[in-house]
């Protein structure tokens, strides 16, 4: 993390970023954040630290909530379809990684229209 020594928010109070029942309300934070050395960096330690509360990385809670879970729904995605070409059951998958069998079928049924074939 040495990252942070470099940060334009260092000398900041923290509660700029967290402003209480400002929600993600906080055009100081973006305005700090724009002019930032670092940013990618502390957008990804918030992701990887899954923090989604406050002002990080140039982006809201929200909008890295919204990353999270598209990056979630990417990942099952990827590992449904990789169990589907080792010729697992869609129940199995399902069992295997703890999602609803539903999920597994919409998956698989949106690949095999797409035509992409898996490596």
């Amino acid at each position: 993390m040495n990252w942070i020594h470099n940060a334009a928010c260092r000398d900041q109070p923290p509660d700029l970023f967290h402003p209480i029942g400002a929600g993600d309300n906080c055009p100081e934070a973006q305005r700090i954040c724009q002019t930032c050395p670092v940013i990618a960096e502390c957008l990804q330690d918030a992701l990887t630290q899954r923090d989604v509360f406050g002002y990080r990385g140039g982006l809201s809670g929200e909008a890295r909530r919204h990353m999270l879970a598209a990056r979630g729904k990417r990942d099952i995605t990827a590992e449904v379809l990789r169990l589907h070409a080792k010729r697992w059951h869609p129940k199995a998958i399902a069992l295997a990684l703890n999602v609803d069998n539903a999920i597994v079928y919409r998956i698989v049924k949106a690949h095999r229209e797409s035509g992409q074939v898996v490596a």
